[in-house]
């Protein structure tokens, strides 16, 4: 099987759609499980601050918690994002949390509806054996 980061176009396309009319992204559908998933980042984040997988207090097992609630904001700020463009990367080997199928996007979007639209764009990789994304990194918008 060969791994090129394509399985991420329809989930991606599809994540923002849900984002754009403000539907709550069901996390088991675009994303990998939590003990694979490694980070998304946008610029409505801090510099440095990716939500990763998190760990519930009291709890032993991880959680996708931060980012659901990181994309709950979004919609409740009506952010929307249309994806422009993609392109498949090559496959990224090794026995890290990063190895996948790495992709790049171009989108026209806005983080609120106070801002006005603009282009941006990112990168991310996807689970080769789910199709699901595991890194995700909007550059700018």
């Amino acid at each position: 099987m060969i791994c090129d980061g394509a399985g991420a176009a329809i989930p991606l396309r599809a994540l923002f759609a849900d984002i754009t009319a403000g539907r709550a992204p069901s996390l088991d559908t675009y994303f990998t499980a939590p003990s694979d998933f490694v980070s998304w980042w946008d610029p409505t984040l801090r510099p440095g601050g990716a939500i990763t997988l998190q760990m519930a207090p009291g709890q032993a097992q991880a959680s996708l918690d931060g980012l659901r609630a990181h994309l709950v904001a979004l919609e409740a700020q009506h952010a929307t994002l249309s994806l422009v463009d993609f392109a498949a990367r090559d496959y990224e080997a090794g026995n890290t949390t990063s190895a996948g199928g790495r992709f790049t996007f171009k989108i026209h979007a806005r983080p609120n509806a106070s801002t006005s639209a603009a282009d941006g764009g990112g990168e991310g990789t996807v689970d080769c054996y789910t199709g699901k994304i595991k890194i995700l990194v909007v550059d700018e918008w």
